[in-house]
């Protein structure tokens, strides 16, 4: 029961705080030569567009509509791929070294064994899911996933706002 309660507490929050950043962005007015100038080099070296997470039109204006929601949704995901291998990688190495300090210790070795198992289901579901994600937008734009790729005869990044 606490477990819930934590998740839709966190929950809560995420909605209100994806909620409020129009309001935040009208206070924050940056250029877009600013915009442009404040790029990450970890964030382009993942291909995050423009090196930032949030979306250079929500901070220069406050045009923010579905597509830069969009945009921040494929740009997190992004990040989260990204940290993802070298957390996995972590996790191996220690796990292995688990496994050198065990000295025999059957304890020790299964625990070993454990987080070098948890730590390929973990990369292999997260993977899976980027996998099936990439496939259902392949079958739905005809297998163009890296161009300008129409589902129902539209841009799938260019949703009508309101």
């Amino acid at each position: 029961m606490q477990i819930g309660k934590k998740f839709f507490a966190a929950a809560v929050l995420l909605t209100v705080s994806l909620f409020a950043t129009q309001t935040v962005s009208a206070q924050l007015v940056v250029s877009a030569a600013q915009c442009t100038a404040d790029q990450n080099a970890f964030l382009l070296a993942i291909n995050i567009k423009d090196g930032r997470l949030i979306p250079c039109e929500c901070t220069d204006t406050t045009n923010c509509n579905l597509n830069s929601v969009f945009q921040l949704i494929v740009n997190i995901t992004q990040l989260i791929l990204a940290m993802t291998g070298s957390l996995a990688l972590l996790m191996v190495i220690y796990g292995g070294a688990m496994f050198i300090i065990a000295a025999g210790s059957q304890e020790r070795i299964q625990k070993a064994k454990q987080i070098l198992v948890a730590a390929s289901i973990g990369v292999a579901v997260i993977f899976s899911a980027w996998l099936i994600v990439n496939i259902v937008i392949g079958a739905l734009t005809d297998g163009a996933i890296h161009s300008e790729a129409k589902i129902f005869d539209r841009f799938w990044f260019n949703q009508p706002s309101g």
